[in-house]
């Protein structure tokens, strides 16, 4: 298992971001407290999991420094993620009343005329503070296939060579995400 391998995760964790961030035409590193991250995590599968990991960091993310925050995001919950553990101690914290404040109602304001020629989908980039969950993820992975189609005039090869995929896998990602 990768957990009993600990000193080659740093080793194999930029070895797989460094092949990613190139098929994906991306300059991604990971900041000391993000590589702690990885060192302290316990890694249930194996390398293929890490493999994985690395791939979705890549699609995800558009910044350059990936955190411990941003693989908190990423990273699925363990007992020993702090995550998890920061999850556990919120559930069983008591909860206290607070006092209820009227919202105030902003003016209403005329939104700028669009700028982007590009068509705008459903799933931001993920917040620090929020745990994406499976379908978040599935969400901005649908997403960046409508984007890659809509870029390459929907010739489904040009978009999953843009994506890192074979046409074979975007056409079951499609068929998965009823894109037609």
């Amino acid at each position: 298992a990768l957990r009993e391998r600990g000193e080659d995760v740093e080793l194999l964790a930029n070895h797989f971001l460094d092949i990613y961030s190139k098929r994906h035409k991306k300059e991604l590193h990971f900041t000391q407290d993000g590589m702690q991250r990885l060192l302290t995590y316990p890694w249930p599968g194996n390398i293929r999991e890490m493999e994985n990991t690395m791939e979705r960091i890549v699609l995800i993310f558009q910044k350059k420094d990936i955190t411990a925050i941003d693989l908190d995001i990423i990273l699925p919950p363990t007992p020993k993620t702090p995550a998890m553990q920061q999850y556990v101690a919120a559930a069983a914290a008591p909860v206290m009343p607070q006092a209820v404040v009227a919202p105030s109602i902003p003016e209403p304001q005329t939104p700028p005329p669009a700028q982007q020629t590009a068509p705008v989908y459903a799933h931001p980039e993920p917040v620090a503070d929020k745990m994406m969950t499976k379908k978040d993820i599935e969400g901005l992975e649908k997403d960046a296939i409508l984007q890659a189609l809509t870029e390459c005039h929907g010739v489904q090869t040009k978009a999953a060579r843009k994506l890192g995929l074979t046409p074979r896998q975007i056409g079951y990602k499609m068929k998965k995400y009823g894109i037609v």
